[in-house]
């Protein structure tokens, strides 16, 4: 990093100790999140309320002690990590956290939304089957959020009811009773581990790890569990009967994908290789959520000005429904590689952009009326 820098070796580790810990990178993924909520822009891509979370699998360098075997990835002599980064519905990564591969994404899923120190009030939340479980399912309707995951294999998905069948057609589908004892007998204790997440007086990794691990299976957790079948299963039947709440689903878990693609062309010379030591796996996590938070946020300023400046020039041509097929995540005019400056004077505060490229109309173009852009066709 240093020859591709106008900084000596000397420089760059001195600044990496003193201002690449986890508070200050944090508190700089933070302001970069705020900032974009603010835009007009983002507004059109979502709320800031709902978001996804999503793990990339990464080798790690040399023998690192919390890195697991992997083959079909990464070989037999390589260990690897997982990733996960938490996305909101305006793109913008308000989380992230390196774990073994060999852990369940489940486990996690909580973390990133009870810790999150943006201004983004997350109100649902959806993963694939890898950060769903009963007990997730239970801590999420006791905290107040919504959990809709895509779940792979629905169809073998045990439904469950309360009481005695009722000789209904839907005693077809509820074919497992609920013990409600199990929950009645421990709901205190439910609403007192809500309140402990809620406070931040036990991680929920922790607190899920713990009582999947134990043996016997301690009351809390037969409790627990027994509370998400309940909401298992009022999920399920609105998931299956509501195609637009799919759609929706479907339409965020893809937004943290092109996140991953972000990820993987912006790590340094295309190859994410985690370090062996493991604070500088947090840090390198938080370093590369920093980066691509970054260029969510310049991707979206030009965006706006472009937009603007055709409107000024051919009203009509952009309308507002066009704007939620827009995306912030392109990345073919960022170059990964060459030289870094870091140069703090230019542009200092003045909150000007770079100029706009020149727009060349053709003259069959000019010559038509302006129409909107389709929202629902085949070009966007």
């Amino acid at each position: 990093m240093a020859a591709s820098s106008d900084l000596s070796y000397r420089q760059l580790a001195w600044a990496t100790e003193w201002y690449l810990g986890d508070e200050q990178l944090q508190a700089a993924n933070a302001i970069l999140v705020d900032y974009l909520h603010r835009l007009e822009l983002a507004a059109h891509w979502g709320t800031g309320r709902f978001s996804s979370s999503d793990g990339m699998r990464s080798p790690a360098r040399a023998r690192a002690a919390t890195a697991d075997p992997l083959a079909r990835e990464f070989g037999w002599r390589r260990g690897g990590l997982n990733v996960l980064t938490w996305t909101s519905d305006q793109y913008s990564q308000y989380g992230t956290k390196v774990v073994s591969v060999v852990e369940r994404e489940a486990s996690h899923t909580l973390d990133g939304i009870l810790h999150n120190q943006t201004a983004l009030q997350i109100a649902e939340h959806t993963t694939d089957t890898h950060g769903a479980t009963e007990l997730v399912f239970a801590l999420f309707d006791l905290l107040g959020l919504s959990f809709i995951p895509r779940l792979r294999d629905v169809a073998e998905l045990r439904l469950h009811r309360l009481g005695a069948p009722s000789g209904l057609p839907a005693d077809e589908l509820l074919t497992s009773n609920i013990r409600t004892a199990r929950i009645t007998d421990r709901y205190d204790d439910l609403l007192r581990t809500a309140g402990s997440l809620k406070r931040g007086w036990v991680p929920a990794s922790l607190l899920i790890t713990r009582l999947q691990a134990a043996s016997p299976k301690p009351p809390l957790a037969a409790a627990l569990a027994e509370y998400g079948r309940v909401v298992r299963t009022n999920f399920l039947l609105a998931y299956l009967a509501d195609a637009p709440l799919r759609r929706r689903i479907g339409a965020q878990l893809n937004k943290g994908e092109t996140m991953h693609a972000l990820h993987r062309h912006i790590a340094f010379g295309q190859r994410q290789q985690l370090p062996a030591d493991e604070d500088d796996h947090r840090r390198h996590a938080l370093c590369l959520e920093l980066v691509a938070n970054a260029i969510l946020t310049w991707n979206t300023r030009y965006l706006t000005a472009a937009i603007d400046d055709v409107r000024a020039t051919e009203p009509g041509l952009v309308s507002d429904g066009a704007l939620a097929q827009l995306s912030p995540v392109g990345h073919a005019h960022v170059n990964p590689n060459g030289r870094y400056r870091f140069d703090t004077t230019q542009g200092q505060g003045d909150g000007r952009l770079r100029p706009l490229r020149e727009r060349a109309l053709s003259d069959d173009r000019a010559a038509q009326p302006t129409q909107p852009i389709p929202v629902n066709g085949d070009k966007h």
